[in-house]
């Protein structure tokens, strides 16, 4: 199925979590990231348990230090 993550479309398998997605994304470690899908933040304890579905947007911003 077709979703769009940060404005780029991706295929993922019907039936992929949120968990599946950060696992092809190859993101290792969620330490100052935020995600949001359908502009909802989504809480990475949710991650396991909230099923993505066709056309789904999910922004994925991370965190950076500055001044």
């Amino acid at each position: 199925m077709k979703i769009c993550v940060n404005e780029e479309s991706h295929d993922v398998p019907d039936g992929s979590k949120m968990s599946d997605l950060i696992k092809f994304l190859s993101i290792e470690d969620l330490k100052g990231w935020a995600v949001a899908l359908n502009n909802e933040v989504v809480s990475s304890q949710l991650f396991p348990v909230t099923e993505l579905k066709t056309g789904d947007h999910v922004i994925l911003i991370q965190a950076t230090q500055g001044g």
